[in-house]
């Protein structure tokens, strides 16, 4: 990159303050990733940005140093409530290390550990034979209490593990999370 493409990224007046600019549209990037849905597309799109605004920045002379994501993917299970919380854990940890990224480099090792977790989990959920016609929006994600209640009442039933969630009703919760992960997964496969 140029520095008259540079440029289309940072104002003349923001170059003034190049750092202070930097931070701030990177902490734009960082709020998008925190609030909105792993989407593999758009955040894939996202990051090209991402990638673009340090070329910009490195260009007019900014440094950046070259930090990784420090987050250990688990090795998730098969039981719902102990992959549910492995999950919810592990995506906390992940939305605390984007916050504090100082970096393009190091939010988009962050946001590419984000995907692995995203493709982890759906993977687990891929088992479960359902039909998948229903109309399910991939980015609406299910309210984390209201899934937490459903998996303590399909515990009491006496089921545990994802291939037991077939025994639900069409209207269970986590066959609507099943079923949203599925569309999710067939997005992923698509990019």
């Amino acid at each position: 990159m140029d520095r008259i493409e540079a440029l289309n990224y940072f104002s003349k007046e923001e170059i003034d303050d190049l750092k202070d600019s930097y931070e701030e549209k990177l902490f734009s990037f960082k709020q998008y990733f925190i609030h909105k849905p792993p989407i593999t597309k758009t955040y894939q799109a996202k990051l090209k940005k991402l990638k673009l605004l340090n070329d910009a920045f490195v260009t007019l002379g900014g440094k950046v140093e070259k930090l990784e994501s420090t987050i250990v993917l688990p090795i998730l299970s098969s039981d719902v409530k102990e992959l549910f919380n492995q999950f919810n854990q592990t995506r906390s940890q992940i939305k605390i290390q984007i916050q504090h990224s100082v970096n393009g480099i190091q939010l988009h090792s962050v946001i590419r550990d984000y995907l692995c977790l995203m493709r982890d989990y759906v993977k687990v959920w891929s088992d479960i034979d359902i039909d998948y016609s229903e109309d399910v929006k991939v980015s609406v994600e299910l309210d984390a209490m209201e899934m937490l209640k459903a998996i303590n009442s399909f515990n009491s039933k006496g089921f545990s593990t994802i291939n037991d969630i077939i025994h639900l009703d069409d209207n269970d919760l986590l066959i609507q999370e099943a079923k949203r992960l599925y569309l999710w997964n067939k997005l992923d496969i698509d990019v």
